[in-house]
């Protein structure tokens, strides 16, 4: 199916008493209750901050707050974001800034948080951000290689072009359904750079993402069988980035970029928001995305920079994109 962002409908809106204040109310645990949230069911459907009634306080920043569950080292995550920062897999997002700001305080006073409460929001609005496929433009996917050539990765603490180049070799390798190929490019990428999601991380998830794009899934259960294995290599957020694209689910960040090559009149303005998230994910993200869209569209730069300059092979390579 063709489409631009992940689709957002109300599950149940709950009458708000005629109250109009930024907040819902408060829970039992003293935790804001939110007026609206934007949220990735978990299992069966299940709201994800009833999973646990007590969450570990992870990570406080501008606009996330990372929570885990129960016991040191867990790599269950539950990660509440600002609407500007988007949702992300098995997270929460809430629209109204001022309710994030008091989850953000909350979170900087205590180390634990029961979030049942949230059962009373006013409204819930389910997101399902699992990728299907999308109508790729070709002049897109050209368009927005060239937007990234022209990135100069000022002032970062790491040059993230050398694993960017990597983006066309994983996807060369796991659409030709080689193993080993696909097993040694995912190694020099996975927990390569520096931060909470290293930049090859981010590369690997717009591979994904690009390859289901294009209806790659054979290819993208061969990365899968490439990037598990290697899993402990990286920090424990971006381990939860990973195992939701293995799973075929994306970030709203990863649905707009995928999303822009649709049309080449969307690249541009998709780059310029894609540049302001993080330090340098939002550019290794639309890396691995437009590459493994390129190798899987046949794109005058799908054999770009460290990927082979022989086409997959016929009785080797699934139905490409359009």
């Amino acid at each position: 199916m063709d489409q631009e962002a992940p689709e957002r409908r109300p599950i149940r809106t709950l009458s708000s008493g005629g109250h109009h204040a930024s907040l819902g109310g408060v829970g039992t645990n003293g935790a804001p209750v939110p007026t609206h949230v934007t949220v990735h069911l978990g299992p069966a459907g299940a709201l994800p901050w009833s999973i646990h009634t007590a969450w570990r306080v992870v990570h406080v920043g501008q606009s996330a707050v990372v929570l885990s569950g129960p016991g040191d080292g867990s790599d269950d995550l539950f990660v509440v974001t600002t609407g500007a920062r988007g949702l992300v897999p098995g997270g929460a997002s809430l629209p109204v800034r001022a309710d994030f700001d008091a989850l953000r305080a909350l979170a900087r006073r205590d180390g634990t948080l029961d979030l049942t409460g949230w059962d009373a929001a006013t409204a819930v609005h389910p997101v399902d951000l699992r990728l299907g496929t999308v109508a790729v433009d070709r002049r897109a996917v050209d368009a927005m290689l060239a937007g990234l050539a022209m990135d100069e990765t000022a002032g970062v603490l790491m040059d993230p072009r050398p694993l960017r180049a990597l983006a066309p070799a994983l996807a060369h390798a796991v659409l030709a359904f080689d193993d080993a190929a696909s097993a040694g490019v995912a190694a020099q990428l996975i927990g390569a750079g520096p931060g909470a999601t290293p930049a090859g991380d981010d590369v690997v998830v717009g591979v994904a993402a690009g390859l289901l794009a294009c209806g790659a899934v054979d290819a993208a259960a061969t990365l899968r069988a490439a990037v598990r294995p290697l899993l402990e290599r990286t920090a424990r957020a971006s381990r939860h980035d990973l195992r939701a694209a293995l799973a075929g689910e994306f970030s709203e960040h990863a649905h707009l970029l995928v999303g822009a090559l649709r049309h080449p009149g969307l690249v541009a303005a998709a780059l310029r928001r894609a540049r302001a998230w993080g330090a340098t994910s939002g550019f290794d993200l639309a890396a691995g995305v437009a590459w493994s869209t390129a190798a899987a569209s046949g794109t005058r730069g799908g054999a770009g920079a460290g990927a082979s300059p022989e086409p997959v092979p016929s009785h080797a390579r699934e139905r490409r994109c359009a």
